[in-house]
């Protein structure tokens, strides 16, 4: 009897270890929304930078490199963290299918109108902060799913159905809490705030540019901006420092806003962005 049982016990585990759901793997968190919403349980959604960390410099875990090498479906946005990760999959003998979600995107420069620093000649990938650009990214993370799971085309089909409903509400929504903001202007640490800014008709200043401070001589230019403009606060994100941010607010007495726009809560991250916006830009 118990020969049996211990035969019947390593006979399953095979099976269980089959039944795990795959690995999906996007750049940043909150794309794990995106994919959760439409594939719901039959995947396991991982994101290759954890929550909180700064994609621009974060270093994966060796256990975090092996969850990596475990994916299925990695959708990626070409942040530094990416081109570790592709080295990887480079190395791997079955490596997951890649879809580059910028692809067929038009991408802003980091160097916009208004912005006090030096021109990098980078792209802005903070792409999910325009509702807009990601019912495009919504589309194709829907079809690289069926692409690989067929058998739940009707269910990713009617997710995405409703992901679509729901971005084209929250778009409304934000344009209406927005509306008397056009042609105003806020200023954030870090230059994360572009797609939204551009969606909703306001203009972002920043602090720096990836990474680097803002070059003394435009500071001058900086402070007329915020005074011309009515800029009533600064926005600064958790993953960036914010020691040049919180000195300004104190000599300019103006508040500082916490904004993390890597956040997974997409939704209601957005809610809480155009509220913050609202209170930042003086009427």
């Amino acid at each position: 009897m118990l020969l049996r049982l211990f035969i019947s016990f390593f006979c399953i585990i095979p099976i269980l270890s089959y039944s795990e759901p795959p690995v999906v793997l996007v750049s940043v968190p909150p794309y794990l929304y995106f994919v959760k919403k439409i594939a719901e349980d039959t995947v396991l959604a991982a994101s290759l930078i954890p929550p909180g960390e700064n994609p621009h410099v974060y270093e994966p875990t060796p256990k975090q490199v092996q969850l990596q090498k475990q994916a299925v479906l990695w959708l990626k946005l070409g942040e530094k963290a990416d081109q570790k990760a592709q080295r990887v999959f480079q190395e791997m003998k079955n490596p997951p299918l890649i879809i580059d979600l910028t692809e067929s995107l038009e991408l802003l420069s980091y160097k916009t109108k208004g912005d006090c620093c030096s021109d990098s000649g980078a792209k802005d990938l903070h792409i999910w902060l325009s509702p807009k650009m990601m019912q495009t990214q919504a589309k194709r993370i829907t079809q690289a799913l069926i692409q690989l799971f067929p058998t739940h085309t009707e269910l990713y089909q009617r997710n995405l159905s409703s992901l679509l409903k729901e971005l084209e509400q929250i778009d409304q929504e934000l344009a209406t809490t927005l509306k008397n903001k056009q042609g105003k202007a806020i200023l954030v640490s870090h230059p994360a705030f572009a797609y939204f800014c551009r969606d909703y008709k306001f203009e972002q200043l920043s602090l720096e540019e990836e990474g680097k401070d803002c070059l003394p001589q435009y500071i001058p230019e900086l402070l007329h901006k915020i005074k011309t403009l009515g800029i009533g606060g600064i926005i600064i994100e958790p993953q960036h420092g914010s020691k040049a941010a919180k000195l300004l607010a104190q000599s300019l007495k103006i508040p500082t806003y916490i904004i993390d726009p890597y956040s997974e809560d997409y939704i209601e991250n957005l809610k809480e962005m155009a509220e913050v916006v609202k209170n930042i830009i003086h009427d």
